[in-house]
Parts: C-alpha cells; structure tokens; sequence
C-alpha cells in the first residue's frame, strides 16, 4: 500500500464527514406547519378573530340614549407560510418546501428553525354592523356609525416594533387594529411579528334606529 493511501482516504472521508455532521445538527421542527395550503378559517371557527372583534358596537343617540348594534363577520380568510431552504449539504434530497399555518404563534415557532425563510402571510376580514338593538321609536336623525370595515392585513416581521397607524372613521375601540403585534425571542433576538392593514376601507351610513 502506497504511503500516501491513508491520506487520500482520510481527504476522502472528511467532506462525507461534515456533510453528515451538518445533516445531523439540522433539526427541523415545523409542528403545527402542513406542505398543503391550509384552508382559510370559517369565522365561526376562528379563534383569533373571536378574541379581536366585539360582539356589539354601541354609540350613544339623542333619542334612544344608547343604540346597540350586532357586529356580522361577514368574511375572514387568513393564510400564512414560511419557506424551509435546504442547505448544500442536503445533496441530492435538497428542495425547498412551503409550510402553510392556521395561526400566527406556530409559524413564530417555525421561525425557529435555521432553515426557515420568507415569513408570509395575508388577512382578510370584512365586517358589518347590523340594525341597532331597541323597539320602535319615532323617526328622528342619529349619528354616522361604520356600517362595514374592510381589514386587508399583510404580515410584518422585522427587528422593530410596529408603529402605530391611526385610522379616521373606525370606533375608539377598533383603532388598534390597523397594526396587531406578537413579540417571538429568536436566536436570542427579539423578533417583531405583526399584522398591518395600510388601508383599511370603512363605509358609514345613519344609524338606522329612527326607521324602525
């Protein structure tokens, strides 16, 4: 055997060795993530919207005191995904895959993983205020009230927080909403995930409570 052999052996098993060492250090946990699209939540069946949205809108009214209106989910479709990018060392089994979630805090989670990429995601909520809640009275004028809100909310992750975005026409209570925030700690940083709707449609109409 020549007195090379050994080195030649040991050039060879090196570069198999770290690609199995960085296969084995790569740990992907995507719980909760599916490789199909998720169907967007029916608003019944939504748990975020239920802890977002009032039942009940209330504006005081010259004649009846206070009127009291139903809030309608009308639409709601959230979707959300992130990117798993495989390094080289995936050899021939190496493919990005999408992970698609039905709520925020597991893809944060996902984030998690070093191989987790392009964070994504869209939510679609319309809303609408029904009649307002009282017997008959007489025809009188009452105030301009958000007959529909349309929210169309893009994904926002960064290292800074999300800044506050006033919006004319929604209630004292509904101005948060433009921007929702999460906070994940990631990699030993604080990372910002949040909601932002740069635009939110809201379409006033007259109380109809002096129509009844």
């Amino acid at each position: 055997m020549s007195a090379r052999a050994p080195w030649v052996v040991a050039a060879l098993l090196v570069p198999v060795a770290v690609v199995l060492l960085l296969n084995l250090r790569e740990k992907d946990y995507y719980d909760h993530g599916s490789l199909a699209p998720v169907d967007p939540f029916a608003a019944k069946d939504d748990p975020v919207l239920a802890r977002l949205v009032p039942s009940a809108y209330a504006h005081p009214c010259p004649e009846c005191g206070d009127c009291t209106h139903p809030v309608e989910v009308v639409e709601n479709r959230r979707e959300l995904s992130l990117r798993d990018h495989d390094g080289w060392y995936k050899l021939f089994w190496a493919a990005d895959e999408t992970y698609h979630y039905d709520d925020l805090v597991y893809l944060a989670a996902g984030l998690q993983n070093r191989s987790a990429r392009e964070p994504r995601g869209r939510w679609f909520i319309r809303l609408r205020v029904g009649p307002a809640r009282h017997g008959r009275v007489e025809a009188h004028r009452c105030r301009e009230i958000p007959a529909e809100v349309t929210l169309d909310y893009a994904l926002v992750a960064g290292e800074a927080p999300l800044a506050p975005l006033p919006v004319d026409g929604l209630p004292d209570a509904w101005r948060s909403w433009p921007v929702l925030a999460q906070e994940q700690i990631l990699d030993g940083r604080l990372l910002h995930l949040g909601w932002r709707a740069d635009a939110p449609v809201v379409r006033t109409a007259p109380c109809p409570c002096g129509k009844n």
